[in-house]
């Protein structure tokens, strides 16, 4: 009787199993414009509310959603995402498209005013004005690359409180069946969207973040093509200098921040790194996995839930078991990176929210800083390649990143083309509490270095005179 009991309370707080961005209506499968700051009023929040498409002064949001099962609810959100990379492609008012993807995590999904939604309109309205600023520092008629935004949306929050915390490892089933279902082409789509625009010499970049079980849906996507990347570059080595020998990953970068699956689905991934060095002083990191130093889900729940599942799982000599039972971004083996911030008396800086609006804990960017992002800018477009040395020397001091103090661990090769990096309280709090000033600041460190990279696994020869 209790579990009946039980069963009906959950069924009646269920969310609904439909997308939240999705309609026929020829009205609404076009882009709608509209800002952050109409997004305030609950009339310009229902009507964007039926829109895949958000067009904004300074950036594009555009919204792909997922089934439980991994499909797509419509390839006319993925159809319209091509149109609107198109257009914003071939703006006047700037130069090219930097594509920032973000695959959110457990509890949330892709309604207007969900508060990663919220924030990632903050932190694409937040990398507009960092461009700008940019731009304008380099001068010669620089322009900004165009912002867009790509949220993948799913059922990530599928019963309301109080029993959403027991749907941890239902959700996480439901990540994995859509890393390996239609995310893959999705990804796919959009990296090869940015190899065309670079062919025909026109800017374009893509970012990969992906949070929680969104990390998990990212990796399950990508795992086999990175692995494959690293197999070429160790496939090239000795048959061409080591400088020139750079692993290409997908895209810019791909950032996964407390990843919920298990160190045991990575370890073929460390073992193709250790192998390779050593690596090129060309390198900028293709895989960068952070993880919280107090994340309770994937720290309690997680290794409770895996515990239980492997209980009778047998393992090989190289396959240690706590790999099984062990969050990647929490096995202290694979650790290369300490995160944490500049003034740690400090309380962390979250992002405020209120309504449908987030606003981030960044202030302006300083003149040195777009000093810097315009010297990036300026050497993608001139096709220049920058050396990691000064880079790598800093890290094993201490690298200061803002509000943010990134130190490599000892031993570890700061040109490495995977990081993993343990992040302080105060720089991501638990799970979700990842909109704080010093992560933002590291984050953009990593995007604009990532802005830097070739866009080929081997260097042309002018590189290494």
């Amino acid at each position: 009787m209790a579990f009946l009991i039980g069963a009906s309370a959950c069924a009646a707080a269920c969310v609904a199993h439909a997308p939240w961005r999705l309609s026929t209506s020829a009205r609404d499968a076009a882009p709608i414009v509209t800002s952050v700051e109409r997004l305030a009023e609950v009339r310009a929040r229902a009507e964007v509310a039926a829109h895949s498409v958000e067009i904004h002064p300074d950036f594009t949001l555009t919204v792909v959603e997922f089934d439980d099962q991994g499909r797509l609810w419509s390839p006319e959100q993925v159809e319209r995402l091509d149109r609107t990379l198109a257009s914003e492609g071939r703006r006047t008012d700037s130069e090219g498209v930097l594509i920032v993807f973000f695959a959110h995590g457990w509890l949330h999904d892709a309604r207007v005013c969900d508060p990663f939604v919220a924030c990632f309109r903050a932190f694409l309205a937040e990398i507009a004005s960092e461009t700008a600023a940019a731009a304008r520092v380099a001068g010669a008629g620089l322009k900004p690359p165009r912002v867009v935004g790509v949220y993948a949306g799913w059922r990530g929050r599928s019963v309301t409180e109080p029993f959403a915390q027991l749907t941890f490892w239902s959700r996480k089933h439901a990540a994995e069946r859509i890393g390996g279902g239609e995310l893959v082409e999705v990804l796919t789509h959009l990296d090869q969207f940015v190899r065309r625009e670079n062919a025909g010499g026109r800017f374009a970049a893509l970012n990969v973040i992906g949070h929680s079980f969104g990390g998990t849906m990212v990796y399950t996507a990508l795992a086999n093509i990175l692995k494959a990347r690293l197999v070429e570059a160790l496939d090239r080595r000795g048959r061409v200098p080591a400088d020139r020998n750079v692993v290409e990953g997908f895209g810019n970068l791909v950032v996964l921040l407390n990843p919920a699956f298990e160190a045991s689905l990575y370890a073929p991934l460390q073992d193709l790194v250790e192998e390779l060095g050593p690596y090129s002083r060309y390198q900028s990191p293709v895989l960068v996995v952070v993880s919280s130093e107090t994340d309770g889900p994937n720290r309690t729940w997680f290794r409770l839930g895996r515990w239980i599942n492997v209980l009778f799982q047998r393992t090989g000599p190289r396959s240690a078991r706590a790999l099984l039972t062990t969050a990647v971004g929490d096995y202290e083996p694979f650790s290369t990176h300490r995160l944490e911030a500049v003034n740690a008396s400090r309380a962390p800086q979250l992002a405020r929210r209120s309504a449908c609006s987030c606003q981030l804990p960044v202030p302006e960017l300083s003149q040195d800083e777009a000093g810097k992002l315009a010297a990036f800018l300026t050497a993608r477009r001139d096709g220049e390649l920058t050396e990691r040395t000064g880079a790598s020397q800093a890290c094993t001091a201490g690298l200061t990143l803002g509000s943010a103090r990134l130190v490599c661990r000892p031993g570890v090769d700061p040109s490495r083309p995977i990081w993993h990096v343990h992040a302080a309280d105060e720089v991501v709090q638990g799970h979700s509490g990842f909109f704080t000033r010093p992560f933002l600041d590291f984050l953009r460190y990593m995007m604009i270095h990532a802005l830097s990279k070739t866009g080929s696994g081997v260097l042309p020869e002018a590189a290494v005179r």
